[in-house]
């Protein structure tokens, strides 16, 4: 199997609730299979809510400011539900990724997402314009800020009442990405596992999300 180069990675923050032990062990499984050092990583203990899309947006909301709190040059942030790729192309793409952003003026990136609007840069690396699912994403330090205003925006309206298709996070990121630097991974590094949901309190199925293809 293809090895990953974490250098340029300089923290991996998974988010999971503490009851979701199933997660957590799915999670830390894939990271310790795709051999990111240990003192890299960190378990952010989600925000539980009745509300789940709140508790969501309020964990990355928690993960931004820990980030910039901290100083660190950049996070990749996981959501516990995120299924890597297991198969050499897909582990090649990631390291072309991160090889391309050293290389690059960028604010942040999708290592897997719902794309609709994408161009290619070159080979599997793509300037990213519109995207929804925040299961899997990379933030340069000085993008920190600005990201969490914008999941601040998300709390409050979900606060006021608004429906979350209308509002989630990753409704409002979109804005960003059609005016800073984005980028992506195509094909998708990988896809959120078929498991019940905290939000939607179903099981759900968004594998086809990650894997239609593009026009």
């Amino acid at each position: 199997m293809a090895k990953i180069y974490w250098n340029y990675v300089d923290k991996v923050v998974y988010i999971n609730l503490k009851e979701r032990a199933d997660r957590r062990e799915s999670i830390e499984f894939q990271l310790s299979s795709l051999g990111v050092p240990p003192e890299k990583i960190i378990r952010f203990d989600a925000v539980k809510n009745d509300d789940g899309a709140l508790g969501c947006t309020l964990s990355h909301i928690g993960v931004m400011t820990m980030a910039e709190e901290n100083k660190w040059n950049n996070v990749l942030v996981l959501e516990d539900d995120m299924i890597f790729n297991d198969d050499n192309e897909s582990l090649e793409r990631i390291n072309y990724f991160f090889s391309s952003l050293m290389s690059t003026s960028w604010d942040a990136g999708l290592l897997s997402g719902s794309y609709f609007k994408i161009s290619q840069e070159h080979n599997c690396f793509y300037r990213l314009y519109f995207s929804y699912l925040a299961n899997s994403y990379i933030v340069n330090q000085h993008y920190y800020s600005t990201l969490r205003s914008s999941f601040l925006r998300s709390e409050e309206k979900l606060r006021s009442g608004v429906h979350r298709d209308l509002c989630c996070l990753d409704f409002f990121w979109n804005t960003l990405m059609e005016k800073d630097n984005w980028y992506a991974i195509y094909p998708c590094a990988g896809y959120q596992s078929v498991c019940m949901s905290d939000i939607e309190h179903a099981v759900t199925d968004r594998r086809h999300y990650f894997m239609r293809k593009l026009d």
